[in-house]
């Protein structure tokens, strides 16, 4: 039904704003004035409106986990294969565009900071973590199936869970798991 902004202070609902998917993803801009909503396409509002920001047109493709750089500059999304994407949060315009490892790869993904890495749920039920630049990664410690990958914020770990609900934690850099 949409991505609700609340202030915290009344515990009030401040903004709605409605994409077309019951499921959309965003992302706030590291100072908080800017909000990405990625769905069929790209939208970025001001927080305090809910109008979309004026000269920003989204490429034509459907984006899923969209990240701000660390300074608000970029923002890096994914594509249904997994193809990350460095795009101008003022314009739209694509920057560059970094091909996906050539394997299955199954939703949710996660975009690290400044796309440094990116992460997904492999076709096997495992963790697959790459830098996009590159398409190579680590050798992930093997686990159950896996689903819902994140990265902290400075970007050093990935965070699953596994079918029981358990958290599972991976350093990005090494792949291996953490205890």
């Amino acid at each position: 039904t949409g991505v609700w902004l609340w202030d915290l202070r009344t515990g009030k609902r401040a903004r709605t704003y409605n994409p077309q998917d019951d499921e959309p993803w965003f992302a706030f801009s590291p100072d908080g004035t800017r909000i990405v909503v990625a769905e069929e396409r790209l939208a970025v509002y001001p927080t305090d409106s809910e109008e979309p920001l004026d000269g920003f047109a989204s490429p034509m493709v459907e984006f899923k986990a969209p990240r701000f750089s660390a300074d608000g500059r970029w923002v890096y999304a994914v594509n249904d294969d997994g193809d990350a994407f460095q795009i101008d949060a003022a314009t739209g315009e694509v920057k560059e565009t970094w091909k996906a490892p050539d394997e299955t790869l199954s939703d949710p993904l996660a975009v690290g900071p400044d796309a440094a890495l990116v992460a997904a749920v492999d076709g096997a039920g495992g963790i697959r973590i790459w830098d996009p630049r590159t398409g190579k990664g680590p050798a992930v410690d093997r686990l159950p199936r896996l689903e819902a990958p994140a990265f902290t914020a400075d970007g050093k770990t990935v965070w699953c869970l596994d079918y029981d609900n358990r958290v599972h934690g991976f350093d990005a850099a090494t792949g291996k798991r953490l205890k």
